[in-house]
């Protein structure tokens, strides 16, 4: 399922063809092997993972952003199903006071942008996590 995916992505990368630099998360489907710059990883923006990380401290508080963690399936599903309902609050009209959660350090903060980008990041997620048991979060 996870290796059939061939969506384009805006707001994030696959794979290590297209990355700028090194300023990047990777989130490796599985557990970590030691080796960095996967080409079955997501690669995320620094800047751009500041829109996700408030929901992986969330569920998993223990996250290093200079570090690696391997996240179980399960925390991926909390972050996965909060981020559903995170969007539906936007939908319906939230705003980011609404949310309950840290997203009031974000500059320009745009509901629909924040929309797009949790909507991209679920549409790659859901599929991982019914298919492996971790992934590794591979800090900067």
């Amino acid at each position: 399922m996870f290796a059939e995916m061939n969506q384009s992505m805006v707001y994030f990368t696959r794979g290590t063809k297209n990355l700028n630099g090194t300023g990047y998360i990777e989130l490796l489907p599985g557990k970590f092997d030691g080796k960095f710059w996967n080409e079955n990883s997501l690669f995320i923006d620094h800047d751009i993972f500041n829109w996700i990380e408030p929901f992986i401290i969330k569920y998993f508080p223990a996250f290093e952003p200079y570090d690696f963690r391997i996240i179980e399936s399960e925390i991926w599903s909390n972050i996965s199903q909060d981020i559903e309902e995170t969007i539906q609050t936007l939908n319906n009209g939230g705003d980011r006071e609404s949310l309950g959660f840290a997203f009031r350090s974000i500059k320009n903060f745009q509901s629909e942008y924040f929309i797009q980008i949790l909507t991209e990041f679920n549409s790659w997620l859901k599929p991982v996590i019914s298919e492996y048991r971790s992934i590794s979060l591979l800090g900067l």
